[in-house]
C-alpha cells in the first residue's frame, strides 16, 4: 500500500457522505419544492336518498296457489327531472358530468309524463301486489378546491348542488293478503 492512498479513500468518502448530507438537508428542509398549485373540483353527496311517485299506485291478485310473476305495466303521470341549484356558474348538464365522473353512478336527466314502466314482480299464492314506480334522488354538492405549495387543499367556491334522478323508474313493491291493505315503500 502506498503512503497517502488511505488519506485520499477518506477525503474521497468524506466527500461522497458530505454531498448527501447537503442533498438530504435541502429535499427535507423548508426549500423543499412541496406541490404543485391546481385547481380540482370535489363531489360530496348530501343527506339522505328520497323518492318522488311517477306512476299512481297498481295491484293485481294472484288467484292460484301457488308463487306467481306478475306483470305490473305503469304509464307514468308526471314528468320528473335532474335539477341544479347554482351558486357559481355550471348547469344541468355540467353538473351530472361531475357527479357521473367523480361518483361513478349514472344520472338520469329525466322521465317524461306518459313513459311506460315495468315491473314483474314474484306474489304468492291468494295474495296482492302492489306497485309504486318512483324517481329515486340524491343531492350532490359540487366545490372547487386548490392544491396548495404544502399540499393541503384550500376551499375556493360552491359551484352549486344537484338534485340528480339516480333510478329512474324505481319500483316500491308489498304483498298482503287483502285488497288495498298496503303502501309500497319506500
Amino acid at each position: 500500500m502506498r503512503i497517502g492512498s488511505k488519506g485520499r479513500a477518506a477525503a474521497m468518502t468524506l466527500t461522497v457522505l458530505a454531498g448527501s448530507l447537503t442533498a438530504f438537508v435541502a429535499s427535507s428542509g423548508p426549500a423543499m419544492a412541496g406541490c404543485d398549485i391546481f385547481n380540482y373540483d370535489v363531489v360530496e353527496p348530501l343527506g339522505s336518498t328520497w323518492y318522488v311517485p311517477i306512476a299512481t299506485r297498481a295491484g293485481k291478485y294472484n288467484a292460484s296457489s301457488s308463487t306467481a310473476a306478475l306483470t305490473f305495466t305503469l304509464s307514468t303521470t308526471s314528468t320528473k327531472s335532474t335539477t341544479w341549484s347554482a351558486s357559481a356558474g355550471g348547469s344541468v348538464g355540467w353538473g351530472i358530468a361531475k357527479v357521473e365522473a367523480k361518483i361513478g353512478r349514472d344520472v338520469t336527466t329525466s322521465i317524461a309524463r306518459g313513459t311506460t314502466v315495468t315491473d314483474p314482480m314474484n306474489v304468492p299464492g291468494k295474495r296482492y301486489g302492489y306497485v309504486e314506480a318512483k324517481a329515486e334522488y340524491h343531492r350532490y354538492a359540487i366545490y372547487q378546491y386548490q392544491m396548495t405549495p404544502k399540499c393541503t387543499g384550500r376551499y375556493i367556491k360552491t359551484y352549486g348542488s344537484l338534485d340528480a334522478i339516480i333510478t329512474a323508474p324505481f319500483f316500491s313493491e308489498c304483498i298482503t293478503s287483502t285488497a288495498g291493505g298496503c303502501t309500497p315503500r319506500p
